[in-house]
């Protein structure tokens, strides 16, 4: 009896032994498995750089536009004859000048070569546009002075343009009226009787071509 009793002891003991060498090797499984977790490092975050929205393209400024540039017209009347014809060939060249936005244009009045050119020297700004007219010398062989329909078609327009502030001249030139035929300005160039034409009208066309050549000579747009 006394042996059984002993015998159940030591077997308790065993198993007490065995449950405790169980339970220290869970202690170590769980210690090495928290270390192992605790030891781990978090993947690292990729940062993305910032999404930067396209710069706006700022629009290109617009060039400055040229200012206009300012010619003043001044006449010189050559003879008893042509006082009228002279005003009206210094109006159509300023009626031509006036369609273009490149120029500003205004009369000047009467007066001779020197004074155009003094008053181009004292205007920093303007170039002086001086204009005269004489008959050409062919036709004043066969034109007498009183025939004045016929002395008005042999008018030629001479003109000079001066420099401002120097009074030097740039350019000069002669425009012949075209007799016989209409310009391109007045709808294409016709031939027709002279005798149908009022002589003014020639005297216009022969002003807006002269103001074309003006504008060309200083490197200007000509109106359409």
């Amino acid at each position: 009896m006394e042996r059984r009793f002993m015998m159940r002891r030591i077997g308790s003991q065993s198993s007490i032994k065995l449950f405790c060498a169980l339970l220290v090797c869970l202690l170590l499984a769980f210690s090495i498995t928290a270390h192992a977790q605790s030891g781990r490092r978090a993947p690292k975050r990729i940062t993305l750089p910032p999404v930067t929205a396209p710069a706006a393209t700022a629009s290109p400024a617009n060039d400055p536009q040229p200012l206009p540039l300012p010619i003043v017209v001044t006449r010189f009347v050559s003879g008893i004859n042509s006082p009228f014809q002279t005003r009206i060939v210094a109006d159509a060249i300023l009626e031509r000048m006036q369609k273009s936005k490149a120029v500003t244009v205004r009369g000047g009045g009467e007066m001779n070569r020197a004074e155009a050119r003094k008053r181009a020297q004292a205007d920093s700004k303007s170039y002086i546009v001086w204009l005269w007219l004489e008959p050409d010398s062919v036709d004043t062989q066969r034109v007498g002075v009183d025939d004045r329909s016929r002395y008005s078609r042999s008018l030629v327009i001479n003109y000079i343009i001066f420099m401002p502030g120097t009074g030097e001249v740039k350019t000069q030139g002669r425009v012949y009226q075209r007799t016989g035929q209409l310009t391109a300005t007045s709808g294409g160039r016709i031939g027709v009787s002279t005798g149908r034409i009022p002589d003014d009208f020639l005297l216009r066309e022969a002003g807006r071509e002269a103001a074309d050549r003006i504008l060309s000579e200083l490197d200007l747009t000509i109106p359409n």
